[in-house]
């Protein structure tokens, strides 16, 4: 299974977020909140990458390992967001609304592409009579 397709659509996502908001935040927001969009929308991307690429992992393995990966590595990356999400505020200058809304709405939009990309692939996966 190939991740290119994928990538290429968090790309586009990507760029046109950079359309989109990018006027809007250099006329009427400062660096910093600047800066937080853009650690937001960072961190939202490796999470939407791991999070794929674990499931590309999966699609071969037997389906209790695939559910356990899918499920547990959501935990995990959920996890790991909010972990990072307070070491940026607690430690780093980092704009806090900025960096919060930056974070929401870019999970929100990256987790619609990765239920599509879940959804156009598990057609294809075969699953076992016995759940193994």
């Amino acid at each position: 299974m190939d991740l290119s397709g994928f990538v290429k659509q968090v790309g586009i996502v990507v760029a046109g977020a950079l359309v989109l908001g990018g006027y809007p935040l250099y006329a009427y927001a400062d660096a910093a909140v600047i800066r937080a969009g853009v650690l937001g929308c960072g961190i939202c991307v490796l999470n939407v990458l791991a999070g794929c690429a674990s499931a590309v992992w999966a699609f071969e393995k037997p389906h209790r390992v695939f559910v356990r990966t899918l499920f547990g590595g959501m935990a995990v990356r959920l996890l790991a967001i909010g972990l990072a999400f307070f070491v940026l505020i607690k430690f780093t200058g980092v704009h806090v609304l900025g960096l919060t809304i930056s974070l929401f709405l870019f999970y929100v939009l990256f987790q619609v592409l990765e239920i599509r990309f879940l959804m156009g692939h598990l057609p294809t996966r075969e699953v076992s009579k016995e759940g193994t």
